[in-house]
């Protein structure tokens, strides 16, 4: 299994275009920490 990566990022007046940038290079990135743990359990239940 190939490692993953998972960013949450707080929201701020940056945080959209950095959100982008790390989305641009396949890292899934969540809104919090709680939202990062649901798709987390969501990858490993496949």
């Amino acid at each position: 299994m190939r490692n993953q990566e998972i960013d949450c990022i707080a929201e701020s007046g940056i945080s959209k275009r950095l959100t982008l940038l790390v989305e641009k290079a396949k890292i899934p990135v969540y809104p919090s920490p709680e939202r990062a743990v649901r798709g987390l359990k969501a990858l490993l239940s496949i």
